[in-house]
């Protein structure tokens, strides 16, 4: 008994002073944070009585784990939780990380929906415009598989929708008078490109409204 006691007592000691593994680079942990902010997303924006709901939050903490396995954690003890963000365990390159990391492109958010700034054009400045309308997206969740997205434009609403890495889209523009459905490419350069890099980050969440 005492022998097992000193073994198990060993054996502790011996995990407690083992280093960690050194953290993989950020070129290698970045994909792996990019698909678990998507199964998040897709988690946390369903019906939690769907199969598919499920196999996304596990597919989510499998990625955190295997993150954590690789030397990176979300946050560090003490940090607000918007402070937080996935960063090497051992705090090497943490300020250079936070310079970079990502922040949420929408400029307010309202009643469930965020604001993104237009850009304006030659035109616009040509008559004294100094800015425009903000086109409020709303992030509808999963939806049947795809995540679904409507911006409100001057001109009418905009619905899009994709899957997997959203790299297409489908593309439907409604006005009183107008009706036109598409599909287009993923552009990081406009609006949508802006929502879904949110949506990616973890930033938007669901509306049911």
């Amino acid at each position: 008994m005492v022998r097992n006691g000193f073994l198990i007592f060993l054996l502790a000691a011996t995990c407690w002073i083992a280093p960690a593994h050194a953290a993989v680079s950020q070129d290698e942990a970045l994909p792996i944070i990019d698909r678990a902010n998507v199964a998040n997303n897709e988690c946390r924006g369903s019906s939690g009585n769907l199969k598919a709901t499920a196999e996304a939050c596990k597919r989510r903490d499998s990625l955190h784990s295997e993150l954590n396995r690789k030397g990176w954690c979300w946050g560090f003890q003490g940090q607000a939780e918007y402070e937080k963000f996935w960063q090497p365990c051992d705090g090497s390159g943490k300020d250079d990380l936070a310079k970079t990391s990502v922040k949420p492109r929408y400029v307010v958010e309202m009643d469930g929906a965020y604001g993104y700034e237009l850009a304006l054009s030659d035109l616009d400045r040509a008559q004294g415009l100094t800015s425009k309308p903000l086109a409020m997206a709303k992030y509808k969740g999963v939806i049947e598989g795809k995540h679904v997205f409507t911006i409100e434009q001057p001109v009418g609403i905009e619905q899009y929708s994709c899957s997997g890495d959203c790299q297409y889209l489908t593309y439907i523009r409604m006005s009183p008078t107008f009706y036109d459905k598409q599909v287009i490419k993923y552009d990081p350069k406009t609006i949508i490109g802006a929502v879904i890099a949110d949506m990616k980050a973890g930033y938007l969440k669901p509306s049911r409204k």
